[in-house]
C-alpha cells in the first residue's frame, strides 16, 4: 500500500531560516523507516541529565526511568536522504501529576510520546546543520549504516574519523499490518536560548509491528565517548519494541514554551 498523499493535504507551509539553512515549515518526510525501543534506565542518572526542572522523568518501576532508542532512515526529505539515531528520556512537562503507570499507559495508548533528546547522531552535514541551527538539537556527525542480518536489521553508528563503534542496535523485522492511517506524535523539548522549546513530529505508520516485554531489540555499546550518555543510563529491561518499515512524517519547527 502506498500513501496517497492525504497525510499532507491541507497543511500550509512557510519557510524558516537559520544561518545559511532555509527549510519549509513544517517539513514533509515522505519516506521513513523506523525501529523504536523503550527500555528502563537509572532514574537518578536520568534526573541529572535533564536540563530543566520543568522536565519530570517518566517512571514505571521504582528507581527506573524510561528511555527511548529510535533508529531512523529518512528517504524523501527537504534535505535529502539521511540516517539518524535518537537517544531520549521520557518526560512529563508542565502537566498535572499523574501516577506513573497511568501516565505511561496514556502515552502508549494514544501514541503520544514526550521526551528530552540526549544525543542525536546523524550522517549528513546538511541534516546536522539544520538540526543544530533550527532545532537546537544535540546532533553530531557520524557514520550510520543499516544492514540486514537474517531476520533482523542492524543499525551501526561509528566515529567518522576513526571508524570506532559508538553503538549498534539490532531489531527484528516483525510481522506488520498495513494501515491507511495510524498516527503517532513524538514531542521533543530542545533548549533554545536557555529555555525549553517544543517541537513535534507526526508520523503516519503505514506498516507497523510491535512487541511488549519481548526480546525484539538489543543494544551494543562501544567504548567511544559518544556512547557515554546511553551507557550512564544503564539500560535495563526492554518494555516495548516497534518496527515500522514504511511511514511518512511531518516535522514542525520548535516554538517557545
Amino acid at each position: 500500500m502506498n500513501s496517497d498523499g492525504d497525510f499532507f493535504t491541507g497543511i500550509d507551509q512557510t519557510e524558516i531560516t537559520a544561518g545559511e539553512i532555509t527549510l519549509p515549515a513544517p517539513a514533509f518526510y515522505r519516506q521513513v523507516q523506523m525501529m523504536l525501543a523503550v527500555f528502563t534506565a537509572d532514574l537518578a542518572v536520568a534526573r541529572d541529565l535533564l536540563p530543566s526542572e520543568r522536565f519530570r522523568p517518566l517512571t514505571l518501576l521504582p528507581g527506573r526511568a524510561l528511555i527511548g532508542v529510535n533508529c531512523f532512515e529518512y528517504g524523501d526529505t527537504p534535505v535529502g536522504r539521511y540516517n539518524e539515531v535518537s537517544i531520549s528520556i521520557g518526560i512529563q512537562i508542565d502537566q498535572p501529576w499523574l501516577p506513573p503507570s497511568l501516565a505511561v499507559a496514556r502515552s502508549t495508548l494514544s501514541q503520544d510520546f514526550h521526551a528530552y533528546i540526549l544525543t542525536l547522531p546523524v550522517n549528513t552535514e546538511i541534516a546536522w546543520r539544520a538540526g543544530v541551527e533550527i532545532f537546537s538539537y544535540p546532533k553530531f556527525l557520524a557514520d550510520i549504516r543499516f544492514t540486514e542480518v537474517g531476520p533482523r536489521r542492524r543499525c551501526e553508528v561509528q566515529d567518522r574519523e576513526t571508524g570506532a563503534l559508538i553503538f549498534a542496535f539490532e531489531g527484528e523485522k516483525l510481522r506488520t499490518r498495513s494501515r491507511p492511517r495510524d498516527e503517532a506524535t513524538f514531542h521533543s523539548y530542545p533548549i533554545i536560548d536557555g529555555s525549553p522549546a517544543h517541537a513535534r513530529m507526526r508520523v503516519n505508520q503505514l506498516e507497523r509491528g510491535s512487541t511488549m516485554l519481548g526480546r525484539g531489540f538489543r543494544i551494543q555499546l562501544g567504548a567511544h565517548e559518544g556512547s557515554r550518555p546511553l551507557a550512564a543510563l544503564s539500560p535495563g529491561r526492554l518494555l516495548r519494541y516497534t518496527y515500522v518499515p514504511r511511514s511518512e512524517a511531518i516535522l514542525y519547527a520548535p516554538v517557545p514554551l
